[in-house]
């Protein structure tokens, strides 16, 4: 039987969810190498969320940069500054 209207879900009600930023995480992780210092752009995150998640349009805000971030120190990399600080118009 199909969904009525609304029962539909949107992307836009998807969320990326633990184990999507346990990918991304381990994924920087790899980026990183043995470095101890890189810096990655706030868009090359968001570019590889929406890869891993399967969601084009999904973006990096508070709540998820929170998430991300945690995910991120579980793979003991650290982010300065922090993602919660940042908005991708701050990269020059």
């Amino acid at each position: 039987m199909a969904k009525s209207s609304s029962e539909r879900v949107t992307e836009a009600q998807v969320v990326v969810v633990d184990a999507d930023l346990r990918e991304v995480a381990k994924r920087v992780k790899r980026i990183l190498g043995g470095d101890a210092f890189r810096s990655i752009q706030r868009r090359d995150l968001t570019d590889l969320i929406r890869e891993v998640s399967g969601l084009a349009t999904t973006r990096l805000k508070a709540e998820m940069a929170a998430r991300l971030t945690d995910q991120l120190q579980r793979q003991g990399v650290r982010v300065f500054p922090p993602l919660t600080e940042t908005a991708t118009s701050d990269a020059k």
